[in-house]
């Protein structure tokens, strides 16, 4: 990777993996695409998301290093993920510059969170109109508490004009 190029930690609830594509969303698919370009043009990425397993684990998706934290299946699976996540943060702090972070699902709140306290760089991507734009985190349960954690991202993005413009 090229020096002084920011080493990106891409932040994601499910990812397909290289033998296994069955976890797959579009904002998996648009990070699929992103991630190999960015290393291309000399960014180090990485790829933090969950597993179904008993155990934590690491492969390559498009050439790109994709760590894998253990969490059950179903719905308990963005929580522990959320529950589990920062410590992972925490423990490689020195691996990362900037954590990207796709959707505000719990994670993304979680790693709002570490990053603030660990004196890092955040990017928030919002990925989805009517799922995890503001409009929608402002009407949701806890809209205040969640809305103070989106707000402690260093940036944000959309992947539309409208979706933008929903940002704040």
């Amino acid at each position: 990777m090229m020096p002084g190029y920011p080493r990106v930690l891409m932040l994601i609830d499910t990812y397909p993996g290289s033998a296994v594509l069955s976890d797959y969303s579009g904002e998996a698919n648009q990070l699929r695409a992103l991630s190999p370009r960015l290393q291309a043009a000399g960014v180090e990425v990485r790829v933090l998301t969950s597993h179904v397993a008993r155990r934590d684990a690491e492969d390559e998706v498009d050439g790109v290093r994709v760590i894998r934290l253990a969490a059950p299946a179903g719905l308990r699976r963005s929580a522990r993920f959320a529950q589990r996540m920062p410590m992972w943060l925490l423990r490689h702090r020195r691996e990362w510059d900037i954590v990207h972070i796709h959707s505000t699902a719990r994670s993304a709140l979680a790693a709002l969170a570490a990053t603030r306290v660990l004196g890092k760089k955040s990017l928030l991507k919002f990925t989805l109109m009517g799922s995890d734009d503001a409009i929608t985190v402002r009407e949701s349960r806890l809209s205040g508490i969640k809305m103070r954690l989106l707000r402690l991202a260093d940036a944000y993005v959309a992947p539309s004009t409208a979706l933008a413009e929903s940002v704040w």
